[in-house]
């Protein structure tokens, strides 16, 4: 190589070396400033990258905390509705499930019994309700969805919310209409039992009829659930009268062919006694639930306040007698 070229060659390599440690005192000379400024304080070297985990934790983007799940969708849902309708699988009729009160009720749409259900909150989340005998009529889960149990221990029948339902209230009755349709159960009674009975109620008025009236048609709807779950033993020879009086407290009891119950009227749906609680006073711990929907039988107290006169004195000798108190 001769001289020129290799002088030329020294000449681009300190020009090059030249320019690497003046860029190398820029950076510090910026750095020093950086730290020289009281609003920044740089981290040593040696202080490790923070965690980016810990950082998506603290600082979750918004598109993140504005997307429900699925499980919160049903949540949501289920508490702007405090009356469910539901619709279910197998031939399952309409029901609605009340959570407008204090209370809970349920009712199958097309009418039946109204039962007084008890939440229990499980672990998972779910609701699980049951009636005043302690059996499980319906599971709400916690994702949405219901299950409906109609008969103790079976799988149930699956359900779903489509929206807001209609409250179950107590229907408005007078004391007439409760008289008439009390002696409508009355004679169906001893027409399923095949001797007379007597109904006796003490302590309605205007105001609270209808639970006394309420109180009676889940007599006849217990009675008719067992006879269809023990079709050898068709007749309770022992029944001759229902006395339902109001009280302080829930109480029934069978003396002497005298099934007493105790009611509150004061308490609403809550102050009288289910159809099963009935039946078990009846006869005991015996099969309470067939194949039917649990609380659907074939009369329907409400239809029957519109039945003509001369459909609700039926000819036979069951009478009503009724005490009014002040």
């Amino acid at each position: 190589m001769s001289m020129k070229y290799r002088f030329f060659f020294l000449l681009l390599t300190a020009i090059w070396l030249f320019a690497g440690v003046s860029n190398a005192q820029a950076q510090q000379e910026n750095v020093n400033n950086l730290a020289a400024d009281d609003r920044v304080v740089m981290p040593p070297i040696s202080e490790p990258i923070p965690d980016t985990q810990e950082i998506r934790k603290r600082f979750a983007t918004e598109s993140h905390v504005n997307r429900p799940n699925i499980r919160e969708v049903f949540e949501l849902r289920q508490r702007r509705f405090t009356v469910q309708r539901f619709e279910g699988l197998a031939g399952l009729p309409p029901f609605i499930l009340d959570n407008s009160g204090s209370i809970t009720l349920f009712r199958y749409e097309r009418g039946g019994e109204v039962l007084v259900l008890q939440p229990v909150h499980t672990t998972r989340g779910d609701i699980v309700y049951k009636n005043d005998r302690g059996m499980v009529v319906l599971k709400l889960r916690r994702v949405g969805g219901a299950t409906v149990f109609m008969r103790p221990k079976s799988r149930g029948i699956v359900a779903w919310s489509t929206g807001q339902g209609s409250n179950i209230g107590p229907p408005t009755v007078s004391l007439r209409q409760m008289t008439r349709v009390l002696r409508r159960i009355a004679n169906d009674l001893a027409q399923k039992l095949g001797q007379d009975i007597e109904i006796s109620v003490r302590g309605a008025n205007e105001e609270n009829a209808w639970i006394f009236l309420d109180t009676a048609n889940n007599v006849r709807i217990g009675v008719y659930r067992y006879l269809r779950n023990n079709r050898k033993n068709q007749t309770l020879r022992d029944l001759s009268r229902i006395e339902i009086f109001a009280a302080n407290e829930l109480v029934s009891s069978m003396d002497d062919g005298v099934l007493k119950l105790e009611i509150i009227p004061g308490e609403g749906y809550f102050g009288r006694m289910s159809s099963f609680q009935i039946q078990y006073s009846l006869f005991g711990n015996q099969s309470v639930i067939d194949g039917l929907p649990a609380a659907i039988d074939q009369n329907d107290l409400v239809a029957e306040f519109g039945l003509p006169e001369n459909m609700l004195l039926l000819e036979g000798t069951n009478t009503v007698s009724q005490t009014i108190e002040p």
